[in-house]
């Protein structure tokens, strides 16, 4: 059973008519929220506390997050929530 998950403070902040957002849930059991504004092609995605942005790509339909890993590396997010670590430029 899901326990229930409210909207991050930060995300809750810029949320207007149009965005779309959905729960997610890693492998772990881990409930997040994800969270796009089609109007400026950015997303968001929290795990609890303040949420990750970064560029939302509708072709790839991933969440390209603003900060790198401590390697350097992207971080990609898929729309399930599963994370990928790439070398830039990721496409």
């Amino acid at each position: 059973m899901m326990k229930e998950y409210v909207l991050p403070l930060d995300q809750r902040a810029e949320i207007r008519p149009g965005c779309i957002t959905w729960r997610i849930m890693d492998a772990e059991g881990r409930i997040g929220q994800m969270t796009i504004w089609p109007d400026t092609d950015r997303g968001a995605i929290s795990w609890g506390g303040n949420s990750a942005w970064g560029d939302w790509d509708w072709n790839e339909r991933v969440l390209i997050l603003d900060e790198d890993a401590q390697d350097g590396r992207r971080i990609i997010v898929y729309e399930d929530g599963s994370e990928k670590l790439v070398n830039q430029p990721w496409w």
